[in-house]
């Protein structure tokens, strides 16, 4: 072969070696570091307009939804079914929200526009050169401030992390605790560390999250049993992985939501303040 052709055929192999491994380092899931945010809800903020002059009753409906990527039970991606189950919540927190685009925006964007309400995307993993997947919250109130923080992750499969917010709920400071936990060889150590978080938490404080274990789960169980912890999905029959767990609040309405949307049924609540004596 003459030399020419050679050095033709050894360039266009060292392209495809680069391109092969660019594909490779843009695929990996890269877990993301902690982050921090101050003030947005349901107000403009200006330099006179802060959260907690924001008005807010002494109650609360929130929903936590895996949303499995806007696929429902017949795998058919239809974000409009999604925000249909979403209709008529304060507060909801979503799990296996996708970024959309390469423009930086989110399924948590769509949704938020759809339902009126604004929302903040809470990525867990960095793929394709842009912030991937995770978790999202949506909100019709102000919420004073939220704090990201990575969890536990071994195995590299996929990366998880929690959310803890602060807003106002009539003349009280609520702390929400919100997650998406790994159902593998993570899920226990991740557990144990959102139950150690979640109980150290000035009441009143708000647990919310697929915790990827049922009402039989030891871990589940124990957290179950610990004085001062009420269930909202007490008394439901339906089996569930999702949970919304609440420390020095009143739950007075409970239920689940199933339209298809997803392979999880919603969970709601609605929670109140309980008097100080």
């Amino acid at each position: 072969m003459k030399p020419h052709l050679l050095r033709r055929k050894a360039i266009v192999g060292l392209l495809g070696l680069v391109l092969l491994a660019g594909f490779w380092v843009a695929q990996r899931r890269v877990p993301l570091g902690p982050a921090a945010g101050g003030p947005f809800g349901s107000v403009p903020m200006s330099a006179t307009t802060t959260a907690a002059a924001t008005p807010a009753g002494d109650w609360l409906r929130v929903a936590t939804f895996n949303i499995h990527g806007g696929r429902g039970a017949d795998d058919r991606l239809e974000l409009g079914r999604t925000a249909a189950a979403m209709n008529d919540f304060d507060l909801i927190w979503l799990n296996e929200v996708h970024a959309v685009g390469w423009s930086g925006g989110s399924q948590a964007d769509q949704l938020a526009g759809r339902l009126g309400l604004q929302g903040l995307f809470v990525p867990a993993e960095r793929r394709w050169g842009r912030n991937d997947f995770g978790n999202a919250l949506l909100v019709d109130r102000a919420v004073e401030s939220w704090t990201r923080t990575p969890l536990p992750a071994t195995q590299r499969r996929g990366f998880r992390n929690m959310l803890l917010v602060r807003m106002r709920l009539g003349d009280q400071s609520v702390r929400l605790l919100l997650t998406h936990l790994d159902r593998r060889d993570d899920g226990p150590e991740q557990m144990r560390l959102i139950s150690r978080t979640f109980l150290a938490l000035e009441p009143p404080a708000v647990l919310m999250g697929d915790l990827n274990r049922d009402q039989d789960d030891p871990q589940m169980r124990q957290l179950l049993n610990t004085p001062g912890v009420s269930d909202a999905s007490a008394g439901l029959t339906q089996p569930h992985i999702d949970w919304i767990l609440t420390r020095g609040l009143h739950i007075s309405a409970s239920g689940q939501i199933d339209n298809g949307a997803s392979d999880h049924p919603l969970l709601w609540a609605q929670i109140q303040t309980i008097a100080k004596p």
